[in-house]
């Protein structure tokens, strides 16, 4: 159809009126949004004319959808602990408006999902959901809830949900590996239980268990408790004479059966008294010509861990004087032997 300048012309999407002076107004109807048919003008100055197009593009705003949108949400939560979710935050309820009644929801494979109404039992905006983790679980999770306007469109999104676990909730135990040093003959006692976990589930009623190690004894301390391992700990005794790396394994179990083993590894250190093998060290002396003297060898040497033979020490002659072995009245004790030179 042809309308002159200022004249309205009425269509499905609206009014639309084009001024002589080449101005327009448009009124759309009532909750349209989209694109309008191309409209042609014709520009004329008597003489001449020329036709251009008119496009008017409509665009949706939040309040004028007519379907609802809910849009998918997160939570995090920790281990056995509910969390309340407002999960409408994000959502649109559309130009029609919500219906009279709650949201609705689905349950999680490993929680529950309960509705809160906010005491608006016909009034679902102020609706949230709280999630609530099965016990002892984490991990990821997830259900869906649904929104419904009056006029009976709905939109569902899904709730993506990380149950956290903390140290008190782990429900398997953790054992730790453990180091400990000693000196060489000497027991130690280990507080192996000091950097573990039982876990949730908690500790079995018992002991701890070890194995033994390679060069030492390995004994279980249970505090007096035997039904109560948390306060065991573990003794490792050393070989005699021995000095070096050993290691050895213990495990801890919870209520449920579920056990976790680490190591233990011990530098066993020897010390003057204890080294096996004796040490000679060299020593000096001065004297005047034609006159002897007395050394005492051994004021710096270690017959080591085995002690002395039962003997005298031995010596060589200098090349320029004679050496004499004094056994000071002990000739099967060798420790306070000394020399003449």
């Amino acid at each position: 159809m042809t309308y002159i300048a200022g004249t309205t012309a009425n269509i499905v999407e609206g009014s639309v009126t084009i001024n002589a002076d080449g101005s327009y107004s448009f009124i759309p109807t009532p909750n349209f949004n989209g694109a309008l048919p191309a409209i042609t003008y014709t520009l004329s100055d008597g003489i001449a004319s020329d036709i251009a197009v008119l496009s008017i593009t409509v665009t949706p705003d939040a309040s004028s959808v007519d379907t609802p949108t809910a849009v998918n949400d997160t939570a995090t939560t920790a281990e056995d602990t509910p969390t309340t979710i407002t999960v409408l935050a994000n959502d649109n309820f559309g130009g029609d408006g919500p219906n009279t009644g709650t949201i609705q929801v689905t349950q999680g494979a490993n929680g529950t999902v309960t509705i809160n109404d906010g005491g608006t039992p016909n009034d679902p905006t102020d609706d949230t959901v709280t999630y609530i983790p099965n016990a002892n679980f984490n991990g990821s999770d997830s259900f869906t809830y649904t929104i419904t306007d009056s006029n009976g469109d709905s939109s569902t999104a899904t709730v993506s949900v990380t149950v956290t676990p903390d140290g008190a909730s782990v429900d398997t135990p953790t054992a730790v590996n453990d180091t400990a040093t000693t000196a060489e003959d000497t027991p130690t006692t280990i507080t192996v239980l000091a950097n573990d976990n039982f876990g949730g589930d908690g500790p079995n009623t018992g002991t701890i268990q070890v194995t033994q190690g390679a060069n030492g004894t390995v004994t279980i301390n249970d505090g007096g408790t035997p039904n109560d391992p948390t306060d065991d700990t573990v003794t490792y005794i050393p070989n005699a004479n021995f000095n070096g790396s050993d290691s050895f394994t213990y495990t801890i179990t919870d209520s449920n059966g579920d056990s976790s083993t680490a190591t233990v590894s011990v530098t066993v250190t020897p010390d003057g008294a204890s080294v096996d093998t004796p040490t000679a060290v060299n020593d000096t002396a001065t004297t005047a010509e034609d006159t002897p003297t007395t050394i005492t060898v051994l004021a710096n040497d270690n017959f080591g861990g085995d002690g002395p033979n039962t003997g005298t020490i031995q010596v060589t002659q200098g090349a320029n004087g004679t050496v004499t072995i004094n056994d000071g009245g002990t000739p099967n004790d060798p420790t306070d032997d000394t020399v003449t030179y």
